[in-house]
Order: structure tokens, then sequence, then C-alpha cells
């Protein structure tokens, strides 16, 4: 008897199988959460240390600090070169997202938050939308400081008023 050909359930053909696993895929546009993260951090830090001499400073009133004008140092423009020498450290590209570097796009930020230290060690390249991250991400962090010592403050100041408070004494 000849044999009968099967329907559908022969041996099929190879194709080129579709691996996706070792695939290079370009991360232009993807977040580096570690990055975003560790200049957050150090700005906050930053701010952080300038809000606590602000504190101190306020706490320790004397006629000195009334009579010594606090001066703002002005914000100083980053020269060309400089921007040059940080755009080539960061490979024209942002140093979060790895997004190409555009021009009009782009934003040249202070790690240390101070305007005024335009060192090359001190600024970072970064996408308008990874700088706006930074800065909200450390901003954010820098309210919750301040809420939670005005809530320990407040704390502090009841807990007084309630456990150690002694009725007058009369006679």
């Amino acid at each position: 008897m000849p044999k009968k050909k099967s329907r559908g359930r022969g041996k099929r053909k190879k194709t080129t199988s579709r691996r996706t696993s070792k695939r290079k895929t370009s991360r232009i546009g993807v977040i580096n959460k570690k990055k975003l993260e560790s200049y957050a951090n150090r700005l906050y830090r930053s701010q952080l240390s300038r809000y606590k001499k602000k504190l101190q400073q306020q706490l320790t009133y004397s006629l000195i600090t009334f009579y010594r004008e606090e001066r703002k140092v002005k914000r100083r423009p980053i020269s060309q070169s400089q921007k040059e020498v940080v755009s080539d450290r960061y490979n024209h590209k942002c140093a979060i997202c790895g997004k190409p570097y555009d021009k009009d796009d782009f934003e040249f930020h202070h790690i240390d938050g101070d305007r005024s230290n335009t060192k090359t060690n001190n600024l970072v390249l970064l996408c308008h939308r990874c700088h706006k991250k930074v800065t909200t991400l450390a901003n954010a962090k820098l309210k919750d400081y301040k809420i939670e010592i005005k809530r320990k403050i407040s704390k502090s100041a009841t807990s007084q008023q309630l456990f150690y408070y002694r009725p007058p004494r009369f006679g």
C-alpha cells in the first residue's frame, strides 16, 4: 500500500529564529534610575547644607550678623570652552538617558546646585526632561525634610507644654 500524505503534520522547514535575548537594542531615551538618583541626592545634599546654614544663622542672631550684609554671588555664565569640555566628557549625550546632544534641548546641570560654581567637574550635560526630574526629585526631598523638621519642633513644643507644665504654687 502507498503511504498517505499527512496534512500539515509533516516536518516544517526551519526558519531563521528571532532571538531577542542577545539582540542589542539602543537605549536612547531610557532613564538610568541609579544616575538620576545619584545626581538628585548630590543636589539635595548641597541644598540641605545651605538650608541648615541658613537656619544656623537665624538661630545665632547677633549684632555681627545684623550689620553684616549677606551678598549673593552672581551667576556666572558657562563659557563656550567649558561647554565643549563637558559635552565631550559625556560623548555629546545626556548623562542619564543617553539622548544625543541638541543645543536647543540640553542644559548644563550644576551638581552642587551653586550657579556661581562653573568648574567643569561640577557640570553635567542633561536633556530638559532629565534635568527637570533631577531638580524635582531633589526639591521634593528637601521639602520632606523641612516638613519633618517642623513636625519635630511642633511635637517637642507641645510635649514640653503638656508634660513639663507645673501649675503655679501659691503660698
